[in-house]
């Protein structure tokens, strides 16, 4: 299918938001860092909507670390996520 510019008609591309939610938070995320780096012709991402992202890795922070015993938000429950 040939792309003629009829999706775009009417979008501000120089006015974008990413947005996710859960691991797509986390994609926008990512994604904003990388698009940081470069300068665009025809796009510019002014910012992010994460609706609930989850960050976390193989190696806790010192947030993390200070979450031991919390009620709600915790190491157990974070590492089922």
């Amino acid at each position: 299918m040939e792309n003629d510019g009829q999706y775009f008609e009417g979008a501000n591309l120089k006015q974008c938001f990413l947005a996710g939610d859960s691991a797509g938070g986390n994609i926008a995320h990512h994604v904003a860092l990388r698009c940081s780096g470069h300068v665009f012709q025809n796009l510019n991402v002014v910012g992010i909507l994460s609706i609930q992202p989850f960050f976390g890795g193989e190696e806790r922070t010192e947030p993390e670390r200070r979450l031991v015993g919390v009620p709600v938000v915790n190491l157990e429950r974070t590492d089922w996520m």
